[in-house]
């Protein structure tokens, strides 16, 4: 039969012997084919290709023509070499060979009919030259070669597989895949951010997968994807990344679950022909998840002082998840940024709920807030009382104090020269009753309606108008802003409302006033001197 080697033709044509062996994966699976073709021939010293030659150094060549016309091996032509070049013949041809099959990759093996161009054709490896001691190498030796393939130039039947392609029609070279999944339950826990008490349990899955990938020429003898590039188009596009094909859970059987926080590690073994891929997933539970992926600590302390005043301080720090099972998922920081949006409304609550106490007052007493986008994370802490209910709108913290002076004797103090103490007389009346009012607040956000305009780099308010000024400064005060709750203030504790009083003898002193714009500071005071009946 005639056999070519990268276009020449080999003569005496060898002996083929055709293989095919299965490649399994673990379950059974049939990923992939190995193909081996050897070759069991002659070398003939004085005849066949490679051409022995005789001059002045003596060699050996290879021609690429044809040369028979028939199917009987005396078409081949004599090389006329002689008794004592035997041995040298036969050498050059090994090395003809071996030259031929060098640098033993990429060889273009053809097995063709006597009169036909259709047959087994394929790009592969040598894997085996040998050339047997037979005949001392002056008589006909004995050689081998075998070669390796994956695929074929294209099948001798016509429309029977793609050119470079198999049978099998595979879409990815490989010799061996591994899989492997791990379910635990994780050591976080969710919270819902409306129910402090609704908490639920995570899980982590482990997902890895490795394969090794082989050669594959394509039908003009070129490789268009190295191993590794083979093993790594099974596992992602064969096998698959994700959570798509993970095997029934005895865990997650129960409940469906949404996946978070997907790590992804991969590695390349160029020159093993490798490549693995290990990802890790958090999985939550469907149904109960707040509007936005975040993992939330929150802690609750109660702290008992002196008096009826008692403290509470919550606390907490939210890490976002990375939601989603490719790379362009919301990112953790804003996750964690949507979920500290819906948590922080419901803080209050928790602190009500959780505190033991009857009453809290549901503006904290101060919060702080601190946001690391590198992380992804937020962390917050508000101290909340149960201080009485505020009776200014607006005001972050009351201090209204209402003080009495009763009527005392009127009496006199004389001093007397050389007496101990001053002589003591009563002038028969008595003092007036006295009262004072005194409210001290903080406004939150006194500046969130101010138009600030022009602001040079030094920070001066370079812009700002003297009629704008007088609005911050006195219109804004608030006594003016929230004049109603002022007022009803003032007449719950003004003497001329009180039973018992003589209206026409309610006196006061001029009430006084202050405002710090900046700091939303504020007081007012004034003092009555009023008669009883």
């Amino acid at each position: 039969m005639p056999v070519l080697l990268n276009d020449k033709r080999i003569l005496p044509a060898p002996m083929v012997t055709f293989g095919k062996t299965p490649q399994f994966a673990d379950d059974g699976s049939v990923i992939g084919a190995d193909y081996t073709v050897r070759f069991e021939g002659t070398i003939l010293q004085n005849k066949g290709n490679p051409i022995a030659t005789n001059g002045a150094s003596f060699s050996s060549s290879l021609s690429a023509d044809g040369w028979t016309s028939t199917q009987t091996p005396d078409d081949d032509p004599y090389h006329n070499v002689g008794t004592s070049d035997l041995l040298i013949s036969t050498i050059t041809k090994i090395e003809q060979l071996r030259n031929l099959v060098s640098p033993a990759s990429g060889i273009k093996v053809e097995i063709v009919g006597f009169n036909h161009d259709q047959g087994l054709k394929f790009y592969g490896d040598l894997r085996q030259f040998d050339v047997s001691p037979d005949g001392m190498w002056a008589k006909p030796a004995s050689y081998t070669m075998e070669f390796g393939c994956n695929n074929f130039i294209g099948p001798a039947i016509s429309g029977l597989f793609p050119e470079g392609s198999t049978e099998d029609g595979f879409n990815y070279y490989v010799s061996s895949v591994k899989e492997s999944w791990s379910i635990q339950e994780g050591d976080r826990v969710i919270v819902s951010t409306g129910d402090f008490n609704d908490i639920h349990k995570t899980y982590t899955i482990s997902h890895s997968v490795d394969s090794k990938g082989k050669r594959a020429y394509n039908s003009s003898g070129v490789v268009e994807f190295e191993p590794w590039q083979q093993a790594s188009g099974y596992v992602i596009n064969e096998i698959g990344l994700g959570t798509g094909n993970m095997p029934t859970s005895l865990l997650l059987g129960l409940v469906d679950y949404y996946v978070i926080d997907r790590k992804i590690s991969e590695s390349v073994d160029k020159f093993g022909g490798t490549y693995a891929v290990e990802e890790t997933f958090t999985y939550l539970p469907t149904g109960q998840l707040p509007t936005y992926m975040a993992y939330e600590e929150c802690s609750i302390n109660i702290e008992n002082t002196e008096g009826v005043l008692k403290n509470v301080a919550i606390q907490g720090t939210i890490t976002g998840a990375e939601t989603g099972v490719s790379t362009t998922g919301i990112n953790r920081y804003t996750n964690a940024s949507n979920y500290f949006g819906l948590v922080s409304s419901t803080l209050y609550n928790r602190v009500r709920q959780n505190s033991g106490l009857t009453w809290i007052h549901p503006m904290a007493k101060s919060s702080t807030v601190g946001r690391s986008p590198n992380a992804g994370q937020i962390t917050y802490a508000y101290n909340y009382d149960n201080r009485p209910p505020n009776l200014i709108p607006g005001s972050v913290s009351e201090d209204i104090k209402v003080s009495d002076t009763f009527p005392g004797q009127l009496f006199s103090s004389t001093p007397v020269i050389g007496r101990s103490q001053a002589i003591l007389s009563y002038l028969g009346s008595r003092s007036s009753y006295k009262r004072s009012l005194s409210i001290s607040l903080f406004m939150a956000e006194i500046q969130q309606d101010w138009s600030y305009g022009d602001v040079d780099s030094s920070g001066v308010w370079a812009g700002v108008t003297e009629s704008g000024l007088r609005d911050i400064f006195i219109h804004r005060k608030p006594s003016l802003l929230q004049s109603p709750s002022f007022e009803k203030i003032f007449q719950s504790v003004n003497p001329a409302n009180e039973s018992g009083v003589v209206k026409s003898k309610v006196f006061y002193d001029e009430p006084q006033e202050s405002f710090d714009v900046k700091t939303g500071a504020y007081s007012y005071s004034i003092n009555w001197t009023f008669e009883r009946e």
